[in-house]
C-alpha cells in the first residue's frame, strides 16, 4: 500500500520522515508506536490475497457478519429463519422445517453454569437419529440453583374445535423377530425419589400429579373433567391376559417397610371441597359392570367366618344364607357387612 511519508530505518524499527522530523511508527519488537494514518475508508478493512496484496474491504454492511470460507472472507447477512440486529441480538422465527440433529452438545459447564432457553417452535423438533441408540431429550436441573423443577412447558392453546393436547407421547412397540416377554413395555415412567440419608417431616411426596384449574366456564352437559384419565384402546386381540384395567395401583413396599405411624393405601381418597360430594365412587355404564367388587380370595378384609346368621330378607326374593363378611372400619370403629346366597 502507497504511504505519503517517506520511510527510514532506523536500525532498530521503522520510522517515518515528515517536514525534516523522524518518528518511530513501529518499534523493533513489533509494537505499533502512535497513529498510522492512510488513506482507508471508515467501515472497511484490509484483506490479503493469494499472492500477498493488500485491498480494501467493506464490512459496513448494517447487521453484516464477516465470515470466512477456508480462502478469504467477506461479509455477509443472516437469511433464512434466523434474523440479527446491529447490536447482535439474534431472533429464529417461522421455523417450518426440520431442525438439525444435535449430537453431544453441551452449554455451559455442568457444574457452575445456569442456562435458560426460551423457544416458540411454529412446527415440529425432530430427533431423527435412524438406527442409533439415542436419548431425545435429556434436562438437569442444577443441584446448587434456587429454582424449582427440572423442565417446563407452557404453551397457550387457541383452537376451539378438535383435540387439543399440551405434551403428547407417542410409542410404538415392534420388538425384533414380532414376538417378545420383557417384564414391562411403558410410554412413559414417572420417579419421585427421596434419597438415602434425607428426611422429609411435612409435605406430601407424589410420584405424578395431573391437574385440570378451572378459572374460565365450564358450561355443557356432555363435558367430563378429569384430573387424570386412564384410557384402554386398540382394534388388537386382547387374547389372554391377567388383568386389563384403565387404572391401576400396585405397592412394591415390602414388608418392614410400611408405616410405623400411619396407614398404608391401596387407594387413597380425599376431598378439598367445602361443600358435600356426591359420590366417592362413580360407575357409569353399570349395566356393562359385572361386579362391584371383586376379591380373588377369602382373607384379609374377607372372612367366611361369623356368629350367627344375618337377619337380612331381600326384599322377599328368597332366603338369604350368610357365607361370609366383609370387614369395613368407620371412624374409629370397625364393622362387617354380611355377604352370602339368596335361594
Amino acid at each position: 500500500m502507497a504511504h505519503k511519508y517517506s520511510h527510514i530505518s532506523t536500525g532498530g524499527g521503522f520510522s517515518v520522515l515528515n517536514a525534516g522530523v523522524v518518528t518511530e511508527v513501529i518499534a523493533q519488537d513489533g509494537t505499533i508506536k502512535g497513529d498510522i494514518k492512510e488513506a482507508l475508508a471508515q467501515g472497511s478493512i484490509y484483506i490479503g490475497n493469494s499472492s500477498g496484496v493488500t485491498s480494501e474491504l467493506s464490512v459496513k454492511t448494517d447487521t453484516g457478519i464477516l465470515v470466512g470460507d477456508g480462502t478469504t472472507a467477506t461479509v455477509v447477512s443472516l437469511s433464512g429463519n434466523a434474523t440479527m440486529t446491529n447490536a447482535g441480538a439474534v431472533t429464529v422465527t417461522g421455523a417450518s422445517g426440520d431442525f438439525a440433529v444435535l449430537g453431544n452438545t453441551t452449554i455451559g459447564d455442568a457444574g457452575t453454569d445456569t442456562f435458560k432457553v426460551t423457544a416458540k417452535l411454529i412446527d415440529q423438533l425432530y430427533c431423527n437419529d435412524t438406527g442409533k441408540a439415542v436419548q431425545t431429550l435429556k434436562i438437569h436441573n442444577h443441584a446448587n440453583t434456587s429454582e424449582i423443577g427440572g423442565a417446563e412447558f407452557k404453551g397457550e392453546f387457541v383452537n376451539t374445535t378438535g383435540t387439543v393436547d399440551g405434551v403428547a407421547n407417542h410409542w410404538s412397540y415392534t420388538p425384533t423377530g414380532a414376538t417378545a416377554a420383557p417384564s414391562a413395555v411403558r410410554a412413559q415412567i414417572n420417579n419421585m425419589s427421596l434419597d438415602a440419608g434425607n428426611t422429609m417431616t411435612a409435605g406430601w411426596l407424589v410420584g405424578s400429579q395431573n391437574s385440570t384449574i378451572v378459572n374460565g366456564t365450564l358450561n355443557g352437559a356432555a363435558i367430563c373433567e378429569f384430573g387424570t384419565l386412564g384410557v384402554l384402546d386398540g382394534t388388537g386381540t386382547r387374547t389372554l391376559v391377567s388383568h386389563s384395567a384403565g387404572l391401576a395401583s400396585v405397592l412394591h413396599v415390602a414388608a418392614g417397610d410400611e408405616p410405623a405411624t400411619g396407614e398404608l393405601d391401596m387407594l387413597y381418597l380425599t376431598s378439598d371441597y367445602g361443600g358435600q360430594v356426591d359420590n366417592a365412587i362413580y360407575i357409569n355404564h353399570s349395566a356393562l359392570t359385572t361386579n362391584v367388587l371383586n376379591f380373588d380370595e377369602v382373607a384379609g378384609c374377607v372372612v367366611n367366618t361369623y356368629t350367627g346368621n344375618s337377619n337380612f330378607v331381600p326384599n322377599n326374593k328368597g332366603t338369604f344364607t350368610q357365607e361370609g363378611q366383609l370387614k369395613i372400619k368407620i371412624g374409629s370403629s370397625t364393622y362387617y357387612i354380611p355377604y352370602g346366597t339368596v335361594a
